[in-house]
């Protein structure tokens, strides 16, 4: 055999006279050291070569094109986790997992003929460039929780009355919205349900009083903790099941999971059983996501993978491709929208372009579909491919700094552990869902635990 490349191209260029289906069997006795049968191909080479001679579909050379787009950031996505050594605790493992898996869920299902919707390679690009960004801007150091003392242990018990309390106010809560016989969550909104739109950060403040209460009680070596672990779990598990809000049980698993793994409760390897029972929790979810509203079972495609990625992932590459079938949406809003949704919480009672509402009644005309916005979408439309990087570099930034500060006390590890999860779920919504969360969960959430446990201490 020749090992030189140039040579080989060479050599049949000169023989581009001889026929295809002979030059194949010439090629595949020297290689393989069997005659090749096209007329009925048994072995899976010889049906390669069948494909390669008569099945002349175009759609081949998209796919093929389509799988290495696929190929590339999750290439990407794998170098980083494992750069950091399969660290969850660490945003090069967690984001760069979620954030590649929203990107690219819709090419997959593309690529393997389960989806019918439109796509480009710029579906696949410009969340690769976004990728980029973060990671360049966070990069691969990593550090442990050894700097936080002990000295939160004084003040632990007091913040199990305010999570009881809040877990007391979501099962209420979820039983009055049940007992109106809304049909879904889209319906409990449009209507402005008070006890929906309340109940809705309701659970979010409930999420994370729970991981500063448990974050104490890992750090202070107490394990007296599961009656809070299991009334926080029914309760977040019947507000999702008596509305739909998925992200309210999924949020807190996620939390739960970096907070178990930053304290070495989970390890590495428990990872290789965690994810496959999350990969079935996600498809059971959206299962049985209507049955205490509409009393129906949503029933699948029968496969596991594509139902996985139908679950909530698919979206996202989804409406990034509509807006991208849109030229007139890039830079539709200009920079300056960059400054509003950044600084969202605190331009109360200012008119502000809202891409929600606009991704909904706008791109897409007439009622409100309900469809999730995406993070890349918003620098799309706010300035193209410097939108795009402007916004990552701004979620990069807060990554890093969250990160970094995770380990100088209880507060700031259970504000890193909150925004991730919130990071997550706005990967398929915008910019102003991370900011608003930042001033409206977890600032408030810590100002009401410093100021209960000072009058506690005043007390005593």
């Amino acid at each position: 055999m020749l090992k030189s490349r140039k040579l080989r191209l060479k050599i049949l260029s000169l023989l581009s006279f001889i026929p295809d289906k002979t030059m194949l069997k010439i090629q595949y006795r020297i290689k393989t050291g069997h005659s090749l049968n096209l007329k009925k191909p048994k072995r899976f080479t010889e049906k390669l070569q069948w494909y390669k001679l008569y099945y002349k579909n175009p759609l081949m050379i998209q796919c093929v094109d389509k799988s290495l787009n696929i190929f590339a950031i999750w290439a990407v996505a794998f170098s980083a986790i494992w750069t950091v050594d399969f660290d969850f605790f660490h945003p090069y493992f967690w984001f760069s997992l979620f954030f590649t898996l929203y990107s690219s869920a819709n090419a997959i299902l593309w690529v393997a003929g389960e989806s019918n919707s439109q796509y480009s390679n710029k579906q696949l690009l410009l969340p690769l460039i976004a990728l980029g960004v973060v990671l360049l801007i966070v990069g691969p150091q990593r550090h442990h929780l050894d700097a936080i003392g002990k000295k939160y242990c004084d003040s632990v018990e007091v913040l199990k009355i305010p999570v009881i309390i809040m877990a007391f106010l979501t099962l209420l809560f979820s039983l009055i919205l049940h007992s109106k016989g809304y049909s879904s969550k889209v319906q409990m909104r449009a209507e402005g349900d008070i006890f929906f739109s309340i109940g809705v950060h309701l659970v979010r403040y409930l999420t994370f009083f729970s991981i500063i209460y448990l974050s104490k009680k890992f750090l202070c070596k107490e394990k007296d903790c599961k009656k809070i672990l299991i009334i926080t779990t029914i309760s977040l598990t019947i507000f999702t099941l008596f509305t739909s809000e998925r992200d309210a049980i999924i949020r807190y698993g996620f939390t739960l999971l970096l907070l178990f793994f930053s304290f070495g409760i989970i390890k590495r390897r428990h990872l290789l059983i965690i994810m496959p029972l999350g990969i079935l929790a996600m498809v059971l979810s959206v299962i049985i996501k209507h049955y205490f509203l509409r009393n129906i079972v949503n029933e699948g495609s029968g496969n596991l993978f594509y139902d996985f990625l139908y679950s909530d992932f698919y979206a996202a590459g989804l409406n990034l491709q509509y807006l991208l079938d849109r030229e007139w949406t890039k830079g539709y809003f200009g920079i300056n929208t960059l400054f509003t949704e950044f600084f969202s919480p605190f331009l109360i009672g200012i008119n502000k372009p809202n891409l929600d509402h606009w991704f909904n009644y706008e791109v897409h005309t007439g009622a409100f579909k309900g469809y999730a916005f995406t993070l890349v979408g918003t620098g799309y439309v706010i300035g193209g491919y410097v939108g795009i990087i402007l916004v990552f570099i701004i979620v990069g930034v807060l990554l890093r700094y969250m990160y970094n500060k995770s380990n100088t006390n209880i507060y700031w590890l259970s504000a890193y552990i909150y925004l991730s999860s919130t990071i997550v779920f706005a990967i398929r919504q915008s910019l102003q869902t991370i900011t608003s969360s930042i001033v409206k969960h977890i600032l408030l959430s810590i100002i009401l635990c410093i100021g209960t446990m000072m009058e506690n201490h005043e007390t005593k």
